[in-house]
């Protein structure tokens, strides 16, 4: 073997030695209080900081009985803070000190009930709190314990037990649930993955990439109004990234506000003015903005209540990216459209098959559509928009989806199904479709533009 070789292998040796010795010291100090015996010997005496209120005759007692504590004479020192506490009962240090010796004993219930009997003699009692939070540490609830130890930073911003035990925690915590977080995200595991994420939430400060990557997460999910308020958090927090910024828009686009998404769009591309996707998907939003403010007739479609079929014929007609020409072969003889002031429009859906006539050849103009017949226009449109084999992109099945109120053996379960499962149409309370509800024209236009827009995106 060559000097070079041995000098690379000792290096590498060496490297390994030092990760390894890190990791070690690291996980000592993420769990501090592994015996609590010694971890007491570290606990400033409770009384420090509050001796011009204490009983002066109680106060030297009580540093005779906390040096027993700490030098392990625990059941001296016991008998000494019993005594205190039946003849000076307001005298709040010492029932730290028997929380301690209770949690010496593993006797955590009485440790816990000691603690707070100080902190309601004395309120922000430090020494009260700092108790309090070991005590959680101990019995390993690490998020009781991160809160006590935030308030106490909030009462006293420089305390240095409560800051270390608080950001060991946070780190760790954090660390902990992200990394399950991400590992069920990779297996296509939506519920542990969001339950994890949230986990690890309830230990973030400002770790904006976080918010950004939980926010992401819900978009892909179609979980628009939870994403929308993370990644709003992580644009708040770094309001000049494009990343974050175009992550914030398309999750606007996908909620159905592509005006809104629009300016955050813009605002993304004036920080990275060379990005030809950014370009695209502010042309992409502009056409929806658009599609969304035209209505029936140049009339406002979203203020309908209850949308009527010739109203949502009009605005398919009008609004909706069709690949090809009516086909004129599907032309049906409709008896009760001849005056109807819509009636090109509505020829024009039955001859693309988007719309039926019923059996005694009308078509039912004025008759309010359903949350049924939008999922059922909603999959013959995708049919009709879709090439040969394309389709394929809105297979849905395998995708988990429970639907309360419609029998999987049902003629429309599957259409109801996969519109769902595409993030078009949302159950309602309960995981209830509610398929004879009526469809008002906000919640038909939103639906018609998510498809548009899923359409432009998959080509």
């Amino acid at each position: 073997m060559t000097l070079n070789r041995k000098v690379y292998l000792f290096i590498i040796l060496s490297i390994s030695i030092l990760f390894y010795a890190a990791c070690s010291i690291k996980e000592v100090a993420v769990s501090p209080i592994l015996s609590i015996p010694d971890y007491i010997k570290t606990v400033t005496n409770p009384v420090i900081g509050y001796e011009k209120e204490l009983d002066a005759v109680f106060l030297k007692s009580f540093n005779g009985a906390w040096t027993k504590l700490q030098s392990g004479k625990a059941d001296e020192a016991k008998v000494i803070f019993e005594d205190i506490t039946d003849s000076k009962p307001g005298f709040y240090p010492a029932y730290v000190g028997i929380g301690y010796l209770a949690m010496m004993d593993e006797s955590y219930n009485d440790a816990m009930r000691n603690f707070n009997v100080a902190l309601k003699i004395k309120k922000d009692y430090l020494h009260g709190m700092l108790g309090l939070g070991a005590l959680y540490r101990v019995m390993g609830d690490n998020l009781k314990a991160f809160n006590v130890y935030g308030l106490v930073l909030e009462k006293f911003p420089r305390q240095p037990e409560a800051r270390m035990q608080y950001d060991i925690i946070r780190l760790k915590e954090t660390d902990k649930y992200l990394l399950l977080a991400r590992s069920y995200k990779n297996d296509g595991k939506f519920d542990p993955a969001w339950d994890n994420y949230r986990k690890a939430l309830n230990y973030v400060q400002g770790e904006d990439f976080i918010f950004h990557e939980v926010g992401d997460f819900l978009t892909a999910n179609k979980r628009y109004k939870d994403a929308i308020i993370y990644l709003q958090r992580a644009n708040d927090l770094r309001p000049n990234n494009p990343d974050y910024l175009k992550s914030f828009a398309s999750a606007l686009e996908k909620s159905g506000k592509p005006a809104d998404a629009r300016a955050y769009y813009k605002r993304a591309l004036d920080l990275r003015p060379t990005d030809a996707v950014l370009r695209a998907d502010i042309e992409r939003v502009t056409r929806a903005a658009q599609r969304i403010k035209t209505g029936e007739n140049g009339r406002e479609i979203q203020a309908m209540e209850k949308l009527t079929r010739a109203a949502a014929a009009v605005y398919l007609e009008k609004n909706f990216p069709f690949p090809s020409e009516p086909d004129d072969s599907r032309m049906e003889i409709i008896t009760d459209i001849i005056d109807n002031p819509d009636n090109v429009e509505i020829i024009s859906m039955v001859k693309r098959g988007i719309f039926d006539t019923y059996s005694d050849h009308t078509f039912a103009p004025n008759k309010p559509l359903t949350r049924l017949d939008l999922a059922m226009l909603l999959d013959r449109l995708i049919k009709h928009s879709t090439e040969t084999g394309a389709e394929m992109k809105f297979n849905t099945k395998g995708v988990p989806v429970e639907i309360s109120d419609i029998p999987i053996n049902t003629p429309s379960y599957p259409i109801i199904r996969r519109i769902v499962t595409l993030g078009l149409m949302s159950l309602q309370v309960d995981k209830k479709f509610n398929a004879n509800q009526n469809i008002n024209g906000r919640d038909f236009v939103l639906a018609v533009d998510r498809l548009a827009n899923l359409l432009e995106s998959e080509d």
